[in-house]
């Protein structure tokens, strides 16, 4: 139920991203929610510090206690959708609903490898220089280093994902799975396939949008996730 006041939404960024771009992106949904953000270990203003999926469910646990969050709703961007599950799991009396957007579900090795074939820096200088160029933006002179530890982090993922079946069907928290309607990196079949398992959990489509967060619809986003 709406109220006059602002509901408090909690956002982790993706993988590569960055506080600071996620914000950016979210800009239009500040008129209705109070949205909170903080890097990542081995992102952004952190970029110096090592880059593991441990350690971004570590940073989320320690921002949520210091700025008295318990329970907040938690929006999460591509890999900030598996951070917080894997927050909800490990610590579940912090995390209030979980609303996900374009996050990864299904890892495997074959999965995995296509996805860091995509992360050679050079490549990406030659073939995509504006975003080479955004890359140093969010993350400075330590660029090239996020993309090789990314790299390192989906490896590990597709050869030891965190959930299976079973593991979703632990989680009792209420779990909004959203995907845009022209995501080319996740697809329909995972994203349903885990709403499917959750106990509390609900799958949308998201118009107009693709898996980038600069090319989601805010409008359409908010309609969907409104708190």
């Amino acid at each position: 139920m709406e109220t006059s006041e602002k509901t408090t939404l909690l956002c982790l960024h993706g993988a590569l991203g960055s506080a600071a771009q996620l914000q950016a992106a979210l800009a239009p949904l500040a008129a209705h929610a109070n949205l909170l953000f903080f890097d990542f270990p081995g992102h952004g203003s952190r970029s110096a510090e090592p880059l593991t999926l441990a350690g971004c469910i570590a940073a989320t646990r320690e921002f949520i206690l210091e700025n008295q969050l318990v329970g907040t709703a938690i929006f999460g961007y591509s890999m900030g959708g598996y951070v917080a599950l894997m927050l909800a799991k490990q610590h579940p009396e912090l995390a209030g609903q979980i609303i996900t957007l374009g996050t990864k579900l299904a890892w495997n090795p074959q999965g995995a490898a296509a996805e860091t074939r995509k992360l050679n820096p050079d490549v990406i200088l030659e073939k995509v220089p504006k975003y080479a160029a955004s890359l140093q933006q969010w993350h400075g002179q330590k660029w090239k280093k996020v993309l090789a530890e990314t790299a390192e982090l989906m490896v590990d993922l597709g050869a030891h994902p965190r959930f299976d079946d079973d593991g979703y069907q632990t989680l009792q928290h209420p779990v909004l799975l959203c995907l845009a309607d022209a995501d080319t990196l996740v697809t329909r079949e995972e994203t349903m396939h885990a709403a499917m398992l959750l106990p509390n959990g609900q799958f949308a489509e998201i118009p107009n949008s693709g898996h980038a967060i600069e090319k989601v619809d805010m409008g359409e986003l908010w309609i969907t996730i409104k708190l």
